[in-house]
C-alpha cells in the first residue's frame, strides 16, 4: 500500500512538472525582448490572454452543449470572433511585438466593455461601464504611465457620454452625472487613485532601479579592477572575461565567445570540472586545477564558482586565482625550512662535538711539540759523536718536514673549528655593539697588517682612502673581520706581480668599502654560490690555497646584520672586486 501511494505521488509530481514546463514554454517571452521588465510584462500578458481564451472557449463549448437546438446564435459568433482576436494578440505578443499586443488587448477589452455598457432596454447595463477600472489596472501592468493617462482620458470621455445619454433617456437630473455611483464618477475616482498609486510605484521603482544601477556599476568596477580572473558562462559557454582573466588566459572577450570552460581545463582534471559546471554546483572551497592556455602553456589555478542570475538567466561565475607564484613561494619556504633544519643539525653537531674535536687536535699539537724537542736533543747527542752516523742529516730533514706538516694540519683544523664556531655564534644572533665609525680606519689597519705579506708575495698593496669621512654604524670587531677576510682572500689568491687595491668612498646615501685584486678570479658558473657555506670554487682555485669555505659566508652574514649588501664582480683569470655597501650616517 505504501509503495503504491509513493508511486502515485511520484507520478502526480512528475505530471505537475510536465504541465509547469509546458506552461512556461507557452508564456516564455520572445528572444527579441532583452529588457528584463518588458520580458516580465510580456510573460504577464501571455498568461492573461491564455486565461481569457481558455475560460471563454470553455464557456462557449459548455453553452453550445447545453443549448436545446445546438445552434450558434449571434452572441456565440461574437464570442468566438473575440477569441480568435485574442489568439491573434497572443501570437503577436509571442513573436516579440509586445507593445502592439498590449495596446490592442486593452483597446479590445475597452471596446467590449463599451458595447456591454450601451443603454439597452434594461438600465442595469450601464453599470457595466464600471469595468473600465479593470482596463486601467491592466494598462498599469502593461504600459508606461503616459499611455495609462491617455487611456483614462479616453475611457472617461466614453463613460461621460454613456452616463449623460442614459440620464437623458431616464429623465433623471443631470446632478447625478458627478455622483460617485455613476459610471463617470466611479471610474474617475478609481482611475485617479490608480494613477496616484502607479506614480508612487514608478517613483519607488525608479529609486530602486537607480540603486540597482549604482550597485551594478560598483560591482562592474570591482570585477573590472579585480586582480583575480573572473569569467562568466551561460549554457556551458564563456560569455564574459574581466581584464585579469583576459591577461591570464591570453584571450579577449570576442575570442572567448562560445568556448566551453571545461575545454580550458587540463584533461586529467576535466571530468571533475565538467561535472561541477554541468550541475552548476556552488563550490564551498577553492578547487585547485590546471588550465591549458591557447598557447599550450599549463598554469595552476584555484577556482571558486557559483551560479548567479544575470538578466533573468542563470549563469555561472567563476573566480580564478593564479597560484604559480604562491607555489614557488611555498616551495622556497619548504626549501628554506629544510635548509634551516640542516643548519640547525650542523650547529648542534659543531657545538656538541667542538670539545671532542679540540682534544685530539690539542693532542696532535702537543705530540708534534714533544717530538720536535726529542729530535733536538737527539741531534745534540749525535753531533757529539765522532765520526757522526751516516744519514743523520737527511733523516733529520725528513723528520722536521713531517713535524711541520703535523703542526700545520693541526693549526688548520683549529682554524676550521674556530670558523665553524663563529658561524654558529652568528646564526644564534650574537649581540653587536654598533657605533659610528669611519671606514677609512679599517682600510688603514688592513693596509698596515697585510703590506709586508703582500710584498713577500710580490704584489703591490694600495689604499685609496675617501677624502671625506665615510661614517657608518658598525660593530668594529665584526666589521674588522669582514675587512680582514676580504683583504686576506685578495692576498691569498693574487699572483706574483699582482695588484691589490683598497678603496673607501661615498655612493649617494651609502658608504662603500672596496677590495679589488688581479688574481685568480672566480668563474661565472661559481659566482652565484660563493657565499654558500662550505662552497669551494673551481679545483684550480681550491688547490692553490687552503680555506674552510666559510669565510665569505661569514662576511655576508655580518654585512646582512649591519643592514648592508655586498657586490661582487669577477672573471676567471682577471681578478675580483668585492664592495661592502652600508647605510651612511649623516652628522
Amino acid at each position: 500500500m505504501t509503495d503504491t501511494t509513493t508511486k502515485g505521488g511520484t507520478a502526480s509530481h512528475s505530471l505537475l512538472q510536465r504541465l509547469q514546463a509546458i506552461l512556461n514554454q507557452l508564456v516564455e517571452p520572445a528572444r527579441a525582448l532583452t529588457d528584463s521588465s518588458k520580458r516580465e510584462q510580456s510573460r504577464f500578458l501571455s498568461v492573461f490572454l491564455l486565461t481569457i481564451i481558455v475560460i471563454s472557449l470553455g464557456l462557449s463549448i459548455a453553452s453550445y452543449l447545453t443549448s436545446a437546438d445546438k445552434a450558434l446564435d449571434a452572441f456565440s459568433v461574437f464570442v468566438l470572433a473575440a477569441i480568435g482576436i485574442l489568439v491573434g494578440l497572443y501570437i503577436l505578443n509571442r513573436t516579440g511585438h509586445y507593445q502592439i499586443a498590449a495596446v490592442c488587448t486593452i483597446l479590445m477589452i475597452s471596446l467590449l466593455i463599451t458595447i456591454a455598457s450601451l443603454p439597452y432596454d434594461e438600465p442595469g447595463y450601464l453599470t457595466t461601464a464600471n469595468f473600465f477600472v479593470l482596463t486601467v489596472l491592466l494598462g498599469a501592468s502593461l504600459l508606461p504611465l503616459r499611455y495609462v493617462v491617455i487611456l483614462v482620458i479616453i475611457q472617461e470621455i466614453i463613460a461621460a457620454v454613456l452616463t449623460w445619454y442614459t440620464l437623458q433617456l431616464s429623465g433623471e437630473p443631470l446632478s447625478q452625472f458627478f455622483s460617485p455611483a455613476s459610471p463617470f464618477g466611479f471610474t474617475l475616482i478609481i482611475s485617479i487613485l490608480i494613477l496616484i498609486v502607479i506614480d508612487q510605484r514608478n517613483q519607488i521603482e525608479a529609486m530602486r532601479s537607480a540603486e540597482l544601477l549604482e550597485s551594478e556599476s560598483r560591482y562592474r568596477t570591482l570585477v573590472e579592477m579585480s586582480p583575480d580572473a573572473i569569467v562568466l558562462a551561460h549554457e556551458d559557454r564563456l560569455i564574459y572575461l574581466n581584464p585579469a582573466a583576459e591577461k591570464m588566459l591570453g584571450l579577449n572577450v570576442a575570442d572567448a565567445q562560445g568556448i566551453r570552460p571545461a575545454d580550458l581545463v587540463h584533461p586529467e582534471d576535466r571530468e571533475v570540472a565538467h561535472n561541477i559546471i554541468r550541475n552548476n554546483i556552488r563550490e564551498q572551497v577553492p578547487m585547485r586545477e590546471r588550465l591549458v592556455l591557447p598557447n599550450k602553456t599549463i598554469i595552476e589555478v584555484e577556482a571558486l564558482g557559483a551560479p548567479v542570475r544575470v538578466g533573468g538567466k542563470v549563469m555561472r561565475q567563476t573566480v580564478l586565482r593564479d597560484i604559480r607564484e604562491r607555489l614557488v613561494a611555498e616551495q622556497q619556504t619548504l626549501e628554506l625550512a629544510v635548509e634551516r633544519a640542516r643548519m640547525r643539525m650542523l650547529e648542534m653537531f659543531i657545538s656538541d662535538t667542538s670539545h671532542d674535536l679540540r682534544t685530539p687536535i690539542t693532542a696532535l699539537t702537543t705530540s708534534a711539540y714533544v717530538i720536535q724537542q726529542y729530535l733536538i736533543q737527539l741531534l745534540e747527542r749525535l753531533s757529539g759523536l765522532s765520526p757522526a752516523p751516516e744519514g743523520v742529516e737527511s733523516l733529520t730533514e725528513v723528520l722536521k718536514d713531517r713535524i711541520e706538516g703535523l703542526r700545520g694540519n693541526a693549526d688548520r683544523l683549529t682554524q676550521l673549528l674556530n670558523v665553524m664556531l663563529d658561524m654558529v655564534r652568528l646564526d644564534q644572533h650574537a649581540s653587536y655593539k654598533f657605533q659610528p665609525t669611519d671606514l677609512n680606519l679599517f682600510g688603514h689597519d688592513m693596509f698596515i697588517k697585510f703590506e709586508e705579506e703582500s710584498r713577500r708575495k710580490g704584489c703591490d698593496l694600495i689604499f685609496i682612502p675617501s677624502p671625506q669621512p665615510v661614517v657608518a654604524s658598525v660593530d668594529s670587531h665584526e666589521f674588522g673581520r669582514v675587512a680582514q677576510n676580504l683583504v686576506e682572500n685578495a692576498v691569498r689568491y693574487s699572483l706574483p706581480n699582482g695588484k691589490i687595491t683598497l678603496r673607501t668612498f661615498l655612493r649617494e646615501d651609502h658608504v662603500v668599502f672596496e677590495v679589488s685584486d688581479t688574481g685568480l678570479g672566480i668563474s661565472e658558473e661559481d659566482l652565484p654560490y660563493i657565499f654558500d657555506r662550505f662552497f669551494r670554487a673551481d679545483k684550480a682555485r681550491a688547490s692553490h690555497t687552503g680555506g674552510s669555505g666559510l669565510g665569505l659566508a661569514i662576511v655576508k652574514k655580518i654585512v646582512d646584520v649591519h643592514g648592508g649588501k655586498i657586490e661582487v664582480e669577477s672573471a676567471a683569470g682577471k681578478g675580483s672586486t668585492f664592495r661592502v655597501i652600508l647605510p651612511a650616517l649623516t652628522s
